[in-house]
């Protein structure tokens, strides 16, 4: 954790302060000059919120509609991924299958949530990469 120190820039307008970091260089200048030097530009972009991060400006309504915008999309965003897995072992010893995983999901171009299922091989070699297809399981 990094060290702040708070330094007053305008000693007419006591509310404006400035906070940035001080590394041994810094605290050496801190003690001989009392002021930050503008030799090092990297400091004084890195320390001043607006120059890190360009800001637009909107208007309530605007902010309104921006926040109902991300809660519609990370809600949708949520429904879609799978979720409730059960893993069930299959009795067919003959079978390429070891195991079968049901789950919860929404398919392609579907609104809502189906009972999807993956079948899980015996047999996985070590160097290939293993994906897995999902089917519905049932049809509606």
């Amino acid at each position: 954790m990094r060290k702040v120190k708070k330094l007053r820039l305008d000693k007419e307008n006591t509310g404006s302060w400035r906070s940035f970091s001080l590394n041994s260089e810094g605290a050496e200048r801190m003690a001989t000059t009392g002021t930050p030097t503008a030799d090092r530009g990297d400091t004084a972009a890195t320390d001043d919120p607006a120059a890190r991060f360009q800001v637009q400006k909107h208007s309530w309504d605007g902010l309104r509609s921006i926040i109902h915008g991300s809660r519609k999309y990370s809600g949708l965003i949520v429904n879609k991924a799978p979720h409730d897995f059960q893993f069930v072992q299959k009795t067919d010893e003959s079978g390429p299958h070891s195991h079968r995983l049901y789950y919860l999901g929404m398919p392609y171009g579907s609104r809502e949530n189906s009972l999807l299922y993956s079948e899980i091989p015996k047999k996985v070699r070590k160097e290939a990469l293993l994906l897995l297809s999902w089917k519905q399981m049932l049809d509606h």
